[in-house]
């Protein structure tokens, strides 16, 4: 077996299930993919198989709207169907991201943080909670991202410049 940090193990399998559209009967193999990443990231001990056994890779159609695409404003465009991919659960085969959406607007769980973090206001719960969602559905599969998918170099530093500037920007802009 070849050596490599459990985060790369990760990233890697994630990387290839979230750049494709995995077919029907390929989903088995792709939930036990999905499981060995989360069992090298997260570790091997016993208690760790019967959670992550209850998580399978899984394959919904959505309205773009549902998808997040409301900037399109033509109503045609946006009820048209397209495949999302992601982590759901195996009873009711929900996306583990729409249960975390559904935590991250729930009032009690929004005071009860800001309770145990006083420091913390509600700028900030939104901020983490939103770095968390970005996170989820980072490795999730959207079919309207895929002609966008690309090997060639990404030109990131230049995508890091563009963001500083917009970032000081912002600021500047909070400021007056």
């Amino acid at each position: 077996m070849k050596i490599g940090s459990s985060r790369q193990i990760f990233n890697k399998i994630f990387y290839e299930l979230s750049r494709e559209i995995t077919p029907s009967d390929k989903m088995s193999e792709a939930s036990e993919k999905m499981r060995t990443a989360l069992l090298v990231l997260g570790g091997t001990a016993e208690e760790s198989y019967h959670p992550i056994d209850r998580i399978k890779w899984s394959s919904k159609f959505r309205t773009k709207w549902e998808s997040g695409e409301s900037d399109l404003e033509d109503a045609d465009e946006l009820s048209k169907e397209v495949s999302v991919q992601g982590m759901a659960t195996v009873n009711g085969d929900i996306f583990i991201s729409d249960i975390f959406e559904k935590l991250w607007c729930d009032e009690i769980i929004r005071a009860r943080v800001l309770e145990l973090y006083p420091q913390f206001d509600e700028m900030d719960y939104e901020a983490i909670f939103k770095s968390i969602w970005l996170v989820l559905i980072s490795v999730q599969m959207f079919e309207e991202m895929l002609s966008l998918e690309t090997d060639k170099d990404l030109g990131i530093d230049e995508w890091i410049e563009a963001c500083k500037r917009h970032m000081i920007f912002y600021r500047d802009e909070r400021k007056k």
